[in-house]
């Protein structure tokens, strides 16, 4: 008869949050939350530190009676996960062969305010959009390079709309991403135009036009490096007067400039252009340096690993004797 009551409970106790508007209710120790609404639930899995959501399960109306000795009302379930009601308190369950594991663990309260729940999934959603985002312009444009996602967070730092109804946040994110996209598309366009300028004009190339167009550009930003290396080795090998002649012109960039030669034929060709330029020598003398630090660390690296293998020989040694 107890048992039969307590059904009977859970089922009017069921029908009645069915009608309910949205309801957010969050585990005690703060890895789940749960949405009601109507006749649907959604779980998700929070990261208490950075107010983000790993996943999320959609769980399916259950008003299965489950576990009847210790009244448990099994409400919602995916199989896997439950929610759950007994008298006075909802649970999240996780469940093994369709029975709790240790229902106690998630008592869940619920959130008069559930903005920072709103935060999580809107930063979920954000950084799966962007992400698409980058990696269609990495595909489009073979230059660009931004694979380690730099500016998401800054983006989504500047937003004042992180805590809006998911609704609405996907379209005011979906129009920035707009604007993000466009923006890139146009600057990998924009540059593509000033590489093909230098290349079609090579031979009529004076100094004041390579200055121009190597200002034109954003010099120091990462995601778009390759395009002036790509330009300032092409000039190098074809025109090192000019190349010469724009590191003479950039003081302040000269150092930027001279990092920029990689390719063994454009320094070849810096190295046999015969002039009496000073920028000449100092580019010889940075590029040997340069080098010079470069066999340094190799060889601290090759020294480092081979005494740690010795190390680990001689220990193995010592151990073996004794």
């Amino acid at each position: 008869m107890k048992n039969c009551l307590l059904f009977l409970f859970l089922i009017l106790g069921s029908a009645a949050f069915t009608q309910q508007t949205e309801q957010f209710y969050q585990t005690v120790n703060g890895d789940y939350a749960f949405k009601l609404d109507g006749k649907t639930c959604i779980l998700y899995e929070l990261s208490r530190y950075d107010n983000y959501v790993y996943k999320e399960w959609e769980l399916t109306h259950a008003g299965e009676f489950k576990n009847t000795s210790d009244s448990i009302g099994i409400i919602f379930s995916n199989g896997v996960f439950a929610i759950s009601y007994d008298y006075k308190y909802f649970r999240v369950l996780k469940l093994k062969h369709g029975k709790p594991k240790d229902r106690l663990t998630f008592l869940a309260r619920k959130l008069d305010d559930p903005g920072k729940i709103y935060e999580g999934i809107n930063r979920a959603y954000w950084e799966v959009l962007y992400r698409k985002t980058i990696n269609q312009i990495n595909s489009d444009y073979p230059l660009f390079s931004d694979y380690y996602y730099r500016n998401g967070p800054l983006v989504w730092e500047s937003f004042d709309f992180k805590q809006a109804l998911p609704e609405e946040f996907e379209s005011l994110a979906n129009r920035q991403n707009e604007l993000i996209r466009d923006s890139l598309a146009n600057t990998n366009m924009r540059l593509i135009a000033l590489n093909d300028s230098i290349e079609k004009h090579m031979n009529v190339l004076t100094p004041e036009m390579l200055k121009k167009n190597f200002l034109s550009r954003p010099l120091h930003d990462y995601s778009y490096g390759m395009y002036t290396d790509e330009m300032l080795e092409s000039v190098a090998e074809k025109r090192p007067d000019l190349f010469f002649d724009l590191a003479e012109a950039l003081p302040n960039e000269r150092t930027f400039i001279f990092d920029q030669v990689v390719y063994s034929r454009a320094n070849k060709a810096l190295k046999r252009y015969n002039t009496d330029s000073p920028i000449k020598k100092e580019y010889l003398k940075y590029k040997r340096r340069e080098n010079w630090k470069g066999g340094l660390a190799l060889t601290g690296a090759v020294l480092l690993e081979t005494g740690i293998i010795g190390g680990l020989i001689t220990g193995i040694v010592y151990l073996s004797d004794h």
